[in-house]
């Protein structure tokens, strides 16, 4: 609660960017997730950032390899935040280093895996207190990312996203969940996803995550889906969507259908 982008002027975020470039690893990091966090809050404190000279370094470090992990991460979750701004979505999507982070989608470090997919749903569905970028340069980025029409989204960075649905390591396979959950916030999402082959019988079939936190994602991306039920109906027909309205009535933790014979012949007993 005590970042916040109105007291950060010139010279504090001067004095903050320079404790970017600390030898200390976890001194740097802080202070380039302090600056994207303050920074993401409008376009006012994202223009001060860049103006500073921090944000095409810090775009250019996200794609560079040799880079110390925690620093990288540091500046793959800095992008999230700014993102999350028209300016700072601008620039993301001008920085010719754009097509090599769209595809930490397929790092095969774990960690910065998780906290890339992190990044790009803070960009889609942004924390409380953050900018918001316009919904025309989202779609922009989400047509950069998965392609511009369902039968080109067989890309292999959308392919990859959904096969983290099933990664056996949890941290993946939530932070997957989570930008899925961001991208059904919109239409242009919710219109992509429904139209996936097999994404309603996955998301709607309560044997496909255990996790509670994974069920609460894959609740939370049926009751986005359906709020455009409208619009997805004329897509995709009623039929379709039939399991998700059923999903979505019974909510995240639905009883299985033995036990749900049970408790009602329970009941009538009684």
């Amino acid at each position: 609660d005590s970042i916040n982008a109105e007291y950060m002027g010139p010279e504090l975020c001067k004095r903050i960017l320079f404790l970017a470039t600390h030898r200390d690893v976890s001194v740097a990091s802080f202070a380039i997730k302090y600056v994207g966090t303050v920074a993401g809050q409008s376009d006012e404190a994202t223009e001060l950032a860049n103006s500073s000279g921090w944000l095409v370094p810090v775009f250019k470090q996200v794609v560079c390899a040799e880079l110390h992990p925690e620093l990288r991460s540091a500046c793959v979750e800095a992008v999230g935040l700014l993102g999350a701004t028209n300016t700072g979505m601008t620039l993301l999507l001008q920085t010719p280093d754009l097509p090599s982070f769209l595809d930490l989608v397929s790092e095969s470090a774990p960690t910065l895996r998780a906290t890339f997919l992190h990044s790009v749903a803070t960009i889609f569905d942004p924390i409380a207190g953050a900018g918001s970028a316009p919904t025309d340069a989202l779609q922009t980025l989400f047509e950069t990312t998965f392609g511009a029409e369902p039968p080109l989204r067989a890309t292999s960075r959308y392919s990859v996203l959904l096969s983290l649905r099933s990664q056996f390591n949890t941290e993946v396979r939530m932070a997957a969940l989570h930008l899925l959950h961001a991208v059904a916030r919109h239409r242009f999402g919710a219109l992509a996803l429904v139209q996936t082959p097999g994404l309603i019988p996955w998301l709607t079939d309560p044997r496909t995550e255990r996790e509670m936190e994974g069920m609460e994602y894959k609740f939370g991306i049926a009751q986005r889906l359906s709020s455009f039920n409208e619009e997805l109906t004329q897509r995709v027909g009623a039929q379709e969507l039939m399991p998700l309205r059923v999903f979505v009535r019974q909510g995240p933790f639905p009883l299985p259908s033995n036990e749900t014979v049970v408790m009602q012949t329970s009941f009538g007993e009684g």
